[in-house]
């Protein structure tokens, strides 16, 4: 075979090398690069199976776009799933678009190939946005479909009124269903009248018609906003497309991916490789510790900045604000997880499955039973969550099986039977109340514990340590080792068991920093004791 023949045959088969590249890249992207943004946008919706939601959705401007958008993220529950949905629509963007231009041009097939990843690089690149569902790359992907049927069918119709008529009524059913991406067939018939059939009257005539749609929605401003079904339509109309990496974010969103499944394990061997990079993972990591019965002895392996780290009602960066809810629920402070579950409706810009099985599953636990049928109910209408409510719904008004449940069981036992109000400045005092009177393990003690050391509120510490005469983790013994320095002279008589070298470290620790040791020089070989934390981390970013 001769080079030029294979050149050819290279050529030839180029769109199915593109093609099947674009899939298995696209695959691997969102399989394990961005698994955690599938499992943000499947939560972040609620999809019903019911003809009330599907007539909600639809008749509004866009409506399909969002619905067809909607009903394929809910796929994303199982990930491989959602990474398998996402590329197909991307390889079937980059098809139709090739099938397009061939028809409408006489390129040569090697450059159409290449030409033709624009569009589906585009819907690749507007997935990137956490907000940014499905309902854009769902858009294009009818529209270029449309233009498709024109280029096929458009010969057929050979009565110019029903030429015109079939253009008018297809450009403001496909606005009307698809949004404004869908202008681009109407972009697309009046270049080929240009080019072909030069009639400057009825080119005015298709391209007014484009345009009416488009201002009677302006005219409405109450629909407007459902014209463009997702964030990415809103931020493509402002010129501010927000598709690019946010590394911040990435983060946050894995650490709570991975904290919905309850995988603490793989929370504490990912911040073991990196280090968390915002307060939210930050906090994900604690809870994960807490849950291992790691928090008091591993706290200061990782950089813990203030005692926000640990649990606040709000956080900085509001990424997935179901992290604050999640970390609420793992303690028992239901009121709270409740909360934050209504505050991720804001984030979310819809209904959540996620927040409707946390409200489902309070209102269990605190007895709330009419409540939570109602939330119930909804998740029965969802496919991937009925059986969750299925049961679940086993446990309603069942207190002993509440108390059996291995999740709810002792949450239920540490609910406090007064109302509160949560502030961060009485952290201790309501963690106090929840844990009771002994110092039996549990992970509200730790992170009661945890709390007052990371406030160096140490006298609180020594007072609640009175007569305890057990074993303490590394922080808690690092924390009153301190303390007993500070009101006394030497270690004779210490009331605690704490280990021999947690004493020769606290001496060479302030023999280092009264010798000039700083922050930098110190931290090999104290960086992670409760000491460092007290005198350089915790006054940083005070």
């Amino acid at each position: 075979m001769s080079s030029k023949s294979f050149i050819g045959q290279l050529a030839s088969k180029m769109p199915y090398i593109v093609g099947g590249l674009l899939f298995f890249a696209s695959m691997y992207f969102w399989m394990y690069k961005y698994p955690a943004h599938l499992a943000f946008q499947e939560q972040s919706q609620l999809f019903l199976w019911n003809s009330d939601y599907f007539s909600q959705t639809v008749c509004n401007s866009a409506g399909m776009a969002h619905y067809i958008g909607a009903f394929l993220t809910q796929f994303y529950y199982e990930i491989w799933w959602g990474a398998a949905i996402v590329s197909l629509i991307i390889t079937g963007i980059y098809a139709l678009t090739y099938v397009t231009l061939r028809k409408a041009t006489s390129v040569k097939v090697f450059i159409v190939s290449f030409l033709s990843l624009l569009p589906a690089l585009f819907a690749w690149s507007s997935q990137l946005g956490k907000h940014s569902l499905l309902a854009l790359p769902v858009a294009l992907l009818f529209t270029l479909g449309a233009i498709i049927g024109y280029q096929y069918f458009h010969k057929v119709l050979r009565s110019k009124y029903l030429y015109y008529t079939t253009i008018i009524l297809t450009i403001i059913l496909l606005h009307y269903l698809f949004g404004v991406i869908s202008f681009l067939y109407a972009i697309y018939i009046v270049a080929s009248e240009i080019v072909q059939n030069k009639n400057y009257a009825s080119i005015s005539f298709i391209a007014v018609s484009a345009v009416l749609p488009f201002l009677w929605y302006i005219a409405t401003p109450t629909t407007l906003e459902r014209i463009y079904t997702s964030n990415c339509y809103h931020r493509l109309l402002d010129g501010e497309p927000q598709m690019t990496y946010n590394a911040h974010e990435e983060d946050a969103l894995h650490y709570s991916f991975l904290a919905r499944y309850n995988k603490w394990g793989a929370i504490i061997s990912r911040a073991e490789k990196r280090m968390p990079l915002d307060m939210a993972s930050r906090q994900v990591l604690l809870c994960a510790l807490a849950q291992k019965g790691l928090l008091l002895d591993r706290m200061f392996d990782f950089p813990v900045i203030n005692s926000k780290d640990l649990i606040s009602e709000q956080l900085e960066n509001m990424t997935e604000p179901m992290t604050v809810s999640d970390i609420f629920f793992s303690i028992g402070f239901l009121n709270q997880a409740e909360q934050a579950a209504h505050n991720a409706q804001q984030i979310y810009q819809s209904y959540s499955v996620r927040s409707f099985q946390r409200w489902a599953e309070c209102c269990i636990i605190k007895g709330d039973n009419n409540l939570a049928k109602k939330y119930l109910d909804a998740l029965d209408q969802t496919l991937f969550y009925k059986n969750w409510a299925k049961s679940r719904r086993d446990l309603v008004g069942n207190k002993t099986a509440i108390g059996d449940h291995k999740v709810y069981g002792p949450i239920s036992r540490r609910l406090m039977k007064d109302t509160y109000y949560f502030s961060n400045d009485e952290l201790d005092n309501i963690l106090a109340h929840s844990t009771g009177p002994t110092i039996d393990f549990n992970i509200n003690y730790d992170y009661l514990i945890a709390y007052l050391i990371l406030k160096n509120d140490l006298d609180k510490l020594a007072a609640m340590h009175e007569g305890y005469t057990g074993r303490l983790n590394k922080a808690t013994q690092e924390a009153l080792v301190l303390y007993w320095m500070q009101h006394h002279q030497s270690f004779k008589d210490m009331p605690w068991r704490i280990d021999r070298d947690v004493v020769t470290n606290v001496i060479e620790f302030y023999k280092n920093l009264n010798s000039g040791g700083t922050m930098k020089t110190m931290h090999p070989r104290f960086g992670k004791t409760y000491w460092y934390y007290n005198v350089f981390a915790s006054k940083l970013f005070q």
